[in-house]
């Protein structure tokens, strides 16, 4: 995937590390999901939660992603 702008608008961990682990997590969601090197984006925004795992978020801005925390993002309303 090769966007600007990747938008969450609903609460799930879809952006995750190649190494997480969801076998604990809603297995419906699975599909949905999809590792940090699989994405090439510059900048995510989320309008939602928890649109990545702690790991991925760490290893996207390590790589040059522009992101904020969900709190930041959402702290205008």
């Amino acid at each position: 995937m090769d966007v600007d702008l990747l938008w969450f608008g609903g609460m799930v961990h879809t952006l995750k590390l190649l190494t997480n682990s969801f076998s604990s997590w809603r297995q419906a969601n699975n599909s949905l999901r999809i590792d940090t090197t699989e994405c090439q984006m510059k900048v995510i925004g989320e309008g939602a939660n928890l649109g990545l795992t702690q790991l991925a978020r760490i290893d996207l801005a390590n790589n040059g992603v522009r992101l904020n925390t969900d709190a930041v993002d959402n702290s205008g309303g």
